[in-house]
C-alpha cells in the first residue's frame, strides 16, 4: 500500500464522502499531487489549537524533567512526537516520548509548556546539547562563565 500523506500532515476537510468517508485537501502529498484524499475517520486527527505554537505530528523533547506522581516519567530533552489533542483535558495534548525512565511505554499527556521544538536554535544549537564556553563571558566588568567551562542547552532565550 503506497503511502500518500505522511503522519501530522496539516489538511483542510472539504466535504463528506458517501456514508463512511471524508475529502480533505492536505498540505502537501509524498506524490507531489494536490489532489484531495478520501479518507475514514478514524485516519485523521484534529489539529492542535493555534495557542499551544505547536501541531500534531510535530517532533519536540521534553522541556524539564516530566514527573508524574512522585517518578521521573521522562527525562529533560528526550525526543518525542505529538499524536493528538488530549481529548478529555482540552489544555493538553498526547506525547509519545522515545524513551521513558518510569519503565513504561505508553504516550503521556502533556502541557504545551512542557516540551519545545527540539531546534535548531540560534547558532544551530540543539535543546540538551552540551556546550563550553568559547572565551569568558562577561557582564560589564564581571566576569559570569570562565572559557572552557561546559554547559547544557536548556532551550532557546526568551527574555
Amino acid at each position: 500500500q503506497q503511502l500518500f500523506v505522511e503522519f501530522g500532515t496539516p489538511g483542510v476537510v472539504i466535504a463528506p464522502v458517501g456514508d463512511d468517508r471524508i475529502m480533505v485537501k492536505f498540505d502537501q502529498r509524498r506524490d507531489g499531487c494536490e489532489c484531495c484524499v478520501k479518507v475514514l475517520p478514524s485516519e485523521i486527527v484534529p489539529q492542535l489549537p493555534k495557542e499551544f505554537g505547536l501541531r500534531v505530528g510535530q517532533l519536540v523533547v521534553a522541556a524539564r524533567d516530566l514527573v508524574i506522581g512522585h517518578t521521573v516519567a521522562v527525562g529533560f530533552a528526550t525526543r518525542g512526537r505529538i499524536l493528538c489533542p488530549c481529548e478529555d483535558r482540552p489544555s493538553r495534548m498526547i506525547v509519545r516520548f522515545e524513551h521513558r525512565l518510569d519503565g513504561c511505554s505508553g504516550a503521556i499527556a502533556v502541557l504545551p509548556s512542557e516540551v519545545l521544538s527540539p531546534g535548531p536554535l540560534a547558532g544551530g544549537f540543539y535543546v540538551g546539547q552540551r556546550v563550553k564556553a568559547r572565551r569568558d563571558l562577561m557582564s560589564s566588568e564581571a566576569r559570569l562563565v570562565e572559557h572552557g567551562v561546559g554547559g547544557l542547552i536548556l532551550g532557546p532565550y526568551n527574555q
